[in-house]
């Protein structure tokens, strides 16, 4: 299994695939076209690509499907679903599973397990179930505001939530659902920590999927001085790893594979980039090198 992302790094993701089959060999291999090449030597296989984008060369990355390689099963999951036509997959040959929204009942369920059994006490039973409901059946809207409001048993708070989560609109993200928007946005006022709010705008600033060394985001945080009262490194990482876990018990940051780092989840970075875009200038993917002429105008 091996995440794609929104800009897909094709010799990442040929090493993610070797590595997980235990080919130590293609780390030597200078270009992408050997790497495929090895790739390909594999007989019977299941490769699950997960949140893809746009088209995939399957054949560069050396994962070969159909009639080429009857042993390599694939699956991929994206939330467009015209990227199966993009990559040449005839579709009678594929099956295709739609993800929908929780029913009710399952989305209670969810809800409760990431908030807690107190939400069945009658203080905050009938409003919990409201902002349950305005979360729209979506798991990431239910984990996100569930974890928000973990151990608030103040009705005025849950009435608040309401609100918030009625009020807040978002603007036009691709792929970002509005009840995700708003559940995410809410769990970023409800961080009491100013200090976790700027860990997480600094995090966002990374590219997609990548995994941000949290020694390196102790660094950017001291040199950007976001750590109050911090007079030592040994200080901030301190404080560092009490926000990282604040913000990962708040699913605004999630845990890496790579030992010593940590990621941040597609659709919370692009509501991220929103939310940060008045205290930070940012143009995601265009590699800018320097200040646009209309910023240097004003």
């Amino acid at each position: 299994m091996v995440v794609v992302s929104q800009n897909p790094d094709i010799e990442r993701i040929q090493d993610q695939i070797a590595c997980t089959l235990g080919f130590t060999r293609l780390i030597d291999p200078p270009n992408e076209i050997e790497k495929a090449n090895i790739l390909k030597d594999v007989k019977k296989i299941l490769v699950i690509l997960d949140d893809v984008w746009a088209k995939l060369n399957l054949v560069v990355v050396g994962i070969p499907f159909g009639d080429d390689h009857q042993g390599c099963k694939i699956i991929i999951t994206t939330r467009r679903e015209q990227v199966y036509s993009s990559m040449g997959m005839e579709r009678e040959r594929i099956n295709i599973v739609h993800f929908d929204v929780l029913f009710e009942e399952d989305s209670w369920d969810l809800f409760r397990k990431n908030y807690g059994n107190v939400v069945d006490s009658n203080m905050v039973n009938a409003i919990a179930n409201e902002v349950c409901k305005e979360c729209g059946g979506l798991p990431m809207a239910l984990v996100t505001v569930g974890s928000a409001m973990k151990g608030k048993d103040d009705p005025d708070l849950w009435n608040k939530a309401a609100r918030e989560l009625r009020k807040s609109v978002p603007t036009n993200i691709e792929s970002v659902d509005q009840q995700v928007y708003r559940s995410l946005k809410l769990s970023y006022d409800h961080l009491q920590d100013e200090e976790a709010k700027a860990c997480f705008l600094v995090c966002y600033l990374f590219p997609r999927d990548f995994n941000i060394l949290i020694e390196g985001l102790v660094q950017y945080e001291m040199g950007l001085r976001l750590f109050k009262n911090v007079d030592t490194v040994q200080e901030a990482r301190g404080r560092a790893k009490s926000m990282i876990n604040n913000l990962i018990d708040s699913c605004l940051l999630l845990v890496s594979d790579e030992r010593g780092c940590i990621k941040m989840h597609d659709l919370v970075c692009d509501v991220a980039i929103v939310i940060g875009s008045s205290k930070y200038f940012v143009r995601a993917g265009c590699s800018l090198k320097d200040w646009p002429m209309d910023c240097l105008d004003q």
